[in-house]
């Protein structure tokens, strides 16, 4: 007996296999778009490890390097006495404008970057003093040091862009600024400012207590954050500002209170910016930069103890008594108005 094939309809018989047809393609289609991805990430995951490898390779090779040791003890001897002579500078501010002088919007944040420079120097004068006895080798000690040293450097480079950001705003939008600023804006924004400069600090120090190993990619982050963040809005504004109160300033005196954030943001790109620029040449470059490491923390020293006498300087009467207080001087410094 013959087996008859049976025939489907025209529509049947066509609409099944091109349904298969389909799915297939689809099927197909969407192997190959896994494929891509998986490969996608596949090539990025390879790419972070070689660059987080290549970041700890350079920091082993930093760690073996032995600095000049003759060198080295000069470094640490002007570290210390730049540190004692900051630290009395910027304790003698922080007591003229915190108990001293009236305070005023500007007095809040010269008053929160002298406790912030007070801060470092006294935070490296102790690494210094540890190092000096032979107990910062790799410890818990050193990291805690170490994060309570970026917390503050981090705060005194936000406190001084706040600084170079509030005298712009002052000279671009006069009459907002005179009437209609919230009061508490310059202690609000002092407060986030502490707080978002503790937070990576913070996290590094947890993670280090957690796992017992040191993270410094971390650190990396913060610096080169700080690098790409501060150093454009300082200039940017400090420029600005520059232009605005020396070409459409009606006063002759031009105000020495833009002289104090010129001279500030000149000792900010020479002495505080060079640490920055040396934990993102590592980071971005994936470069060490042997033996300039403690050049670096030598500026940041003189960074937070010049600001003083910066106030100091400005704040000096050209006809007046030959010897003025530091009070009369810090009041002359924070009291220019720049009027335009």
């Amino acid at each position: 007996m013959e087996a008859t094939a049976v025939e489907l309809p025209p529509g049947l018989r066509s609409s099944q296999p091109s349904g298969l047809r389909q799915t297939g393609n689809e099927a197909a289609k969407n192997s190959k778009g896994s494929e891509v991805s998986q490969h996608f990430y596949r090539s990025l995951k390879e790419m972070v490890g070689e660059m987080l490898l290549d970041t700890e390779r350079n920091l082993i090779l930093l760690r073996n390097l032995e600095f000049p040791k003759n060198e080295l003890y000069v470094l640490f001897v002007l570290i210390i006495v730049i540190c004692i002579l900051g630290c009395w500078g910027t304790g003698n501010v922080i007591w003229l404008l915190g108990f001293r002088i009236k305070r005023s919007p500007f007095t809040v944040y010269i008053l929160n970057l002298a406790i912030a420079d007070f801060g470092l120097l006294t935070v490296e004068l102790i690494i210094e003093v540890v190092w000096a006895v032979g107990g910062l080798k790799e410890s818990l000690l050193h990291v805690f040091l170490g994060d309570v040293f970026q917390f503050v450097y981090n705060a005194g480079q936000f406190l001084l862009t706040a600084i170079s950001l509030d005298r712009c705003v002052s000279v671009l939008f006069p009459l907002w600024y005179r009437c209609h600023r919230p009061p508490y804006l310059p202690t609000v924004v002092c407060a986030l400012i502490w707080m978002f400069s503790f937070l990576l600090p913070g996290i590094h120090f947890i993670v280090c207590l957690t796992f017992k190993e040191k993270q410094d990619l971390i650190k990396y982050y913060q610096y080169t954050f700080n690098g790409f963040f501060c150093l454009p809005l300082m200039t940017i504004s400090t420029l600005i500002l520059f232009i605005k109160v020396c070409f459409k300033s009606q006063q002759r005196k031009r105000g020495k209170l833009l002289m104090v954030i010129l001279l500030t943001l000149f000792f900010f790109i020479f002495f505080s910016f060079p640490l920055n620029a040396y934990y993102m040449i590592i980071y971005i470059f994936h470069s060490p930069v042997p033996y300039s490491l403690p050049y670096c923390y030598l500026n940041t020293a003189l960074n937070s103890s010049v600001n003083p006498l910066i106030y100091f300087l400005i704040g000096r009467q050209k006809r007046g008594r030959p010897r003025e207080s530091m009070e009369a001087r810090l009041k002359n410094t924070t009291s220019v108005k720049i009027r335009l």
